[in-house]
């Protein structure tokens, strides 16, 4: 599956070279958006157990959109950066393919999650300790 911008087209110039020169069969489906995709993925995804994504989907959830089934792999080419986290710490189904230039800083899983409960904990005292200020009419933003 293709984007049709530039930098996709140029890497599927690339790609279809590469695939052509080790006699690989495969099909070739241009994308105009995510509901392009979507549509294209679950048209082609049984017929296929190996998906390239390039230069579109590495900002989607891929596992929870396009949900591919468990025997497929999908292969994300992708310039569009952040990419989804949830693309990144799934290993097992999506394989993200960057450069070997380019130095992607990825924490630990669980640090994200327990820095964001964390945040969510204090976000959440800042809010009670507002409301309780409003509650007894006092004005939030004088001390």
């Amino acid at each position: 599956l293709v984007s049709t911008t530039i930098d996709g087209l140029c890497a599927w110039e690339i790609l279809q070279s590469l695939l052509h020169i080790d006699n690989v069969q495969y099909t070739l489906i241009p994308i105009d958006g995510k509901s392009h995709l979507e549509n294209a993925f679950r048209t082609h995804s049984d017929q296929n157990t190996v998906i390239v994504l390039i230069d579109c989907g590495g900002n989607l959830n891929i596992s929870e959109v396009l949900e591919p089934l468990p025997d497929s792999q999908v292969f994300v080419l992708d310039s569009h950066i952040p990419y989804d986290l949830d693309n990144v710490y799934d290993g097992d189904t999506v394989k993200i393919v960057i450069p070997g230039t380019f130095e992607l800083e990825v924490p630990r899983y669980e640090d994200i999650y327990e820095e964001d409960s964390e945040d969510e904990d204090e976000t959440s005292r800042k809010r009670k300790r507002d409301e309780e200020g409003e509650e007894e009419g006092e004005d939030s933003l004088i001390p």
